[in-house]
């Protein structure tokens, strides 16, 4: 073999062989597999309304290894039932004396995934006037089941009797409610709908059965509904709504009478003056003169001119308000005066 041809065989053995032992060098112990246990929930939220808990968390977005997590069929709600006086319960007694109250998996669970929310409602009939543990917790499709989250101890409330549909008015005040007492309520809650709402919106807290809604809008349909509320603080708890009702809020009221109304006789004349009328909507005056129309157009100005009097006789004025609906008011006390010649 020539001996530049050898040389290069050399140099390329060594470098082969460099590689195997670098190469061999690299190889450790095979990874463990990951388990892809779902991560703890941290912000379990409990809330009751009637005999019914609200229940929200947000889902994990780590296992527990810290890893994405995406692999989670369900998730499981346990509760256990706890003395007045006890302290949160030991996670092992926990786990053996718990019971589900509900299991949101399929088509419950959000679609958005790792760090969306997530909602859930759980009976709590048999638990009313009881103090209750609740736990949450993620289970993946292979079984494998996180850590409970952080428990939310709540005393469960038995909520006063759902209360009658309200009668609703229509005054010149606003809307007027009135429904029967709901025996052991602390308080009401009213709600509202207007027309253009999808949904009833709380409107005021009432503690007692009656409530006027002075923002009830002109010519709209209005639907309410009642609550009744025990507890206290961050311990209350709403009744079912009551029956809804309706009301088409029209404007049929006159604006104030005016006052004030005051005559000075002049040459072939009478100046008048009342004071003003305070109403949002107010369009204008009309005068009477003798049980007669005194003016042809509103006016604007709490004042008049008349230059028509019956000279050298006793004029008799009144004054009326109207609103911008043509709602008028009843007449002023009235005021005479001698119209001079």
């Amino acid at each position: 073999m020539p001996g530049s041809a050898h040389r290069r065989l050399c140099r390329g053995s060594v470098f082969c062989a460099f590689l195997l032992l670098v190469g061999c060098g690299s190889v450790g112990e095979p990874l463990p597999p990951l388990l892809n246990i779902p991560g703890k929930v941290a912000d379990l939220h409990v809330s009751q309304t009637a005999d019914e808990a609200e229940l929200r968390w947000t889902w994990p977005l780590l296992t527990t290894e810290g890893s994405t997590l995406r692999d989670l069929e369900k998730f499981e709600v346990f509760a256990l039932d706890i003395p007045s006086d006890a302290p949160a319960p030991p996670l092992d007694a926990f786990e053996q004396l718990a019971k589900p109250v509900v299991i949101v998996e399929g088509t419950a669970l959000p679609e958005a995934g790792a760090g969306a929310p997530v909602l859930a409602e759980a009976d709590l009939t048999d638990r009313l006037g009881k103090r209750t543990a609740f736990a949450v917790r993620g289970v993946s499709s292979r079984g494998k089941t996180g850590p409970w989250s952080d428990f939310v101890i709540r005393e469960v409330l038995r909520p006063a009797p759902t209360p009658a549909a309200p009668e609703a008015v229509s005054v010149a005040a606003g809307v007027e409610l009135t429904w029967p007492a709901s025996e052991g309520a602390a308080r009401y809650v009213v709600e509202r709908r207007l027309a253009d709402e999808d949904d009833f919106q709380p409107l005021a807290t009432s503690e007692e059965p009656h409530y006027t809604d002075a923002s009830a809008p002109m010519d709209t349909a209005i639907a309410y509904r009642v609550r009744a509320e025990v507890g206290d603080g961050d311990a209350t708890v709403d009744s079912n709504p009551s029956p809804q009702t309706s009301v088409l809020r029209e404007d049929r009221f006159p604006p104030p009478v005016p006052t004030g109304l005051r005559a000075v006789a002049a040459d072939n004349a009478v100046e008048l003056i009342w004071s003003a009328v305070d109403a949002p909507d107010l369009a204008g005056y009309e005068v009477e003169r003798n049980g007669q129309p005194a003016t042809h157009e509103l006016l604007e100005a709490p004042a008049f001119h008349d230059e028509s009097p019956v000279p050298g006789a006793v004029n008799q004025y009144r004054v009326r308000s109207v609103d911008a609906k043509g709602n008028k008011s009843a007449l002023s006390e009235p005021v005479s005066v001698n119209a001079l010649p």
